[in-house]
């Protein structure tokens, strides 16, 4: 606006102080109205609502009579009958109209231009912020899943340990202590550094471990050497509490559990044997993978592979996860 303002202000032939402040301030007001009223009506009510015929139509009449008003006033202080006379001598019958019409289109474009951006910039910030509250709601629904769940079958599985005055009570009761403090209270953050998720997970692993009754069918390799850095919470517990909810390790069947790392990927796998029929087979999975796959494309859009597999006799979930 300080092009037109300057335009107004220094371009004037009108003579005299009052008639000359006049005509710049009328000429500042119409700048002004054709600028905002782009800004804050056809925009946000036409291009931004997807109606654009009318959007077309409106800006175009907006131009001509922005137009038509400028020449009026430029006659009126006598600047379109000597100055443009003087100074856009042509051939050409509608100069001066021509004139104002591209000068207010500039002006156009640059009001479209600048509110069209606004608008996306805020359109992105909103999706993030949209994006980030979806997923920490997923993640508090993932924890109020695991808790009761897992607590009703860990807590029986020691209690049957207190009673026959096993050895390993105190250990797996403090192991649940220790896992549920994780789940609790250090993983309401966006992340949670890798070893302490992978703590997380050991501890989830062997309280599940205790009602197995063939734990040899039961195999778990997770490397020492793992990369240092930060990864999104509870992300590996969901495929594992899925493998001891849906295998048939008691009767003949197995879970094997692997997470390697290769420089900055992390590679995970947890297969499990199942016995279900083939509709049964289709309904593995439950909210905790779902909410885990949205998890993953949000926070790991390109960074991430993850595949599933299902048949009936076997499930596997394989992640490559880049960090």
């Amino acid at each position: 606006m300080m092009f037109f303002t300057l335009h107004v202000t220094r371009f004037s032939p009108v003579q005299g102080a009052y008639p000359s402040v006049l005509r710049a301030t009328l000429l500042l007001l119409l700048y002004l109205s054709v600028f905002y009223s782009n800004w804050f009506l056809f925009i946000p009510k036409l291009y931004i609502g997807h109606k654009y015929a009318a959007f077309s139509i409106c800006l175009f009449s907006l131009l001509f009579a922005g137009t038509v008003l400028r020449l009026g006033i430029e006659q009126h202080f006598g600047f379109v009958s000597d100055y443009l006379k003087m100074q856009f001598r042509s051939a050409m019958p509608f100069r001066g109209f021509l004139l104002s019409f591209g000068l207010l289109s500039v002006l156009i474009i640059l009001s479209s231009l600048f509110r069209i951006t606004e608008y996306y910039n805020q359109k992105i910030n909103d999706e993030k912020i949209w994006l980030q509250q979806r997923n920490e709601a997923e993640l508090k629904l993932l924890r109020l899943q695991l808790n009761p769940h897992f607590l009703f079958n860990a807590l029986n599985n020691i209690y049957a340990l207190v009673l026959t005055q096993s050895e390993k009570a105190p250990d797996s009761l403090m192991s649940l202590s220790q896992l549920l403090r994780y789940i609790i209270y250090e993983t309401a953050t966006d992340s949670v550094p890798i070893e302490k998720e992978i703590t997380g997970l050991k501890y989830y692993i062997e309280l599940e471990s205790l009602r197995l009754t063939q734990k040899e069918m039961l195999t778990v390799s997770i490397t020492d050497e793992l990369p240092s850095g930060n990864i999104i919470p509870l992300l590996f517990i969901p495929f594992v509490e899925n493998s001891f909810k849906h295998s048939n390790i008691n009767n003949g069947g197995f879970i094997h559990i692997e997470l390697k790392s290769t420089g900055n990927q992390l590679h995970f796998l947890c297969e499990n044997s199942i016995a279900l029929t083939p509709k049964q087979v289709d309904g593995l999975g439950g909210i905790g993978l779902a909410n885990t796959k949205k998890r993953l494309q949000l926070m790991y859009p390109d960074a991430h592979l993850l595949i599933i597999e299902r048949t009936d006799s076997m499930f596997k979930v394989q992640l490559r996860l880049e960090l």
